[in-house]
């Protein structure tokens, strides 16, 4: 059963990442989904992450390609030195470089990595949400609003921080959570009722639940934690609030909080030989549905 088309669809960081950097038929997925929707409508904290998890790592390949001076050197040195703990490093910077037409010799394939590396640095926020019909910033990220300043090209790039303490007189999460406390005392109900032991409940919602009750007994200073950095699965879902469907490549923590929302929710696998797992608001089969994703 497909959404309704005028169902505002919210994609959240996870999405907007493979929208850049998965293979062609990922992308292709992706893009029959959103033709499916009228309303297509990300965050500001999305965007923070998208800086922090994909264009950093850009500038980290251009780092790298600097000192190595060969796409095969850095490619060996990135399979040889990100190992388990640094997983996700490990595969945005894969996924980076194997944008690259495999066919180019190493000088064309180091010449063409630079180039598109510098240019998604430069430009990947804007053309990721130039798609978008809608963005939230209701959470007042004002890390999410720091412009990248290129020092030198395709070495030095300034981010600015992504810390909420350090922006504090700019920062607005601290109104954005007052505006959601009724619905984070009954989420944070919701998380504290699935047992630690259950293997779906992930660190991440544990932290998510002990975050909230350390802003329900004390909200001054929320900034001084950290939020966006810390809890971005939390504060990404409460972005979406209002749209009836999420849609992510992030099962572990969605598959909760798209239900806490009563939100469907559209699991795009990262292997492009499955296809996409529609969770559909008020079916009950979600956990048999996911267990083959």
């Amino acid at each position: 059963m497909a959404a309704k088309p005028a169902d505002p669809i919210f994609l959240d960081t996870s999405i907007q990442i493979a929208r850049k950097v998965h293979r062609p038929e990922i992308q292709h997925s992706i893009t029959n989904r959103l033709r499916q929707h009228q309303e297509i409508v990300s965050g500001t904290v999305v965007r923070q992450e998208f800086k922090r998890r994909l264009l950093k790592e850009a500038v980290y390949l251009l780092k790298q390609l600097d000192e190595r001076k060969s796409y095969e050197k850095v490619h060996r040195h990135v399979l040889d030195t990100l190992g388990p703990l640094q997983y996700r490093k490990m595969k945005i910077c894969l996924d980076l470089l194997v944008t690259v037409y495999e066919e180019d010799e190493d000088e064309d394939r180091f010449d063409r990595t630079r180039l598109m590396l510098r240019d998604l640095i430069k430009n990947g926020i804007g053309t990721a949400e130039a798609h978008l019909t809608s963005i939230n910033e209701s959470s007042g990220c004002a890390c999410a609003h720091q412009p990248i300043l290129e020092k030198k090209p395709f070495v030095r790039y300034e981010f600015g921080t992504d810390r909420c303490s350090k922006v504090k007189d700019k920062c607005g999460i601290r109104a954005f959570l007052d505006g959601h406390r009724d619905l984070l005392v009954r989420l944070h109900d919701y998380l504290a009722s699935v047992p630690d032991k259950d293997a779906s409940k992930t660190d991440e919602l544990k932290s998510a639940q002990a975050f909230i009750r350390r802003y329900l007994d004390a909200p001054d200073g929320v900034e001084g934690e950290d939020p966006c950095l810390k809890v971005g699965d939390l504060l990404v879902a409460l972005e979406s609030v209002g749209c009836s469907t999420i849609y992510t490549m992030n099962i572990r923590e969605t598959q909760h909080l798209a239900h806490f929302l009563n939100q469907s929710m559209v699991y795009r696998p990262p292997n492009s030989d499955r296809p996409e797992i529609e969770c559909l608001t008020g079916m009950s089969d979600w956990n048999e549905k996911l267990s083959g994703g």
